[in-house]
């Protein structure tokens, strides 16, 4: 599974923190602790950083124009999902919702790297969320 994020154009972008409204749609899929755990050990952020507050993400500025895309592959460990391939039907449904939920939960940490990064817009990423 693969999700494509507009590309930010880095000269017509804005700053931008996370605030309740944005965690209200964030917290269904990774936690304070988590998000900093992440952007930390891929060295987007500095290991001093304590609060998600303190962390700037980017979006684009209104009427910027977007230079292409950038396609981001949700991965997931498929090993467990194998050995239970021959359970009854309702089971598979729940194997199948718990794969999709992992490839989103995937496709959100690497898009919020690239957030920080100035290469994805937070709020294309809180859309993708809500859909």
């Amino acid at each position: 599974d693969h999700k494509k994020f507009k590309k930010l154009d880095s000269k017509k972008i804005s700053s931008i923190k996370l605030n309740k409204s944005h965690w209200k749609i964030l917290k269904r899929f990774i936690s304070e602790e988590e998000l900093l755990s992440l952007l930390k050990e891929e060295k987007v952020i500095k290991a001093e950083v304590k609060k998600s507050s303190e962390i700037i993400f980017y979006t684009k500025k209104r009427g910027a124009q977007d230079l292409g895309f950038v396609y981001i592959r949700g991965i997931i460990d498929l090993g467990l999902e194998f050995e239970n391939l021959f359970l009854d039907r309702k089971q598979k449904e729940k194997i199948k919702n718990g794969i999709l939920e992992k490839s989103k939960r995937s496709i959100l940490e690497n898009a919020l790297i690239l957030s920080v990064k100035k290469e994805v817009d937070l709020n294309e990423i809180l859309k993708f969320l809500t859909k």
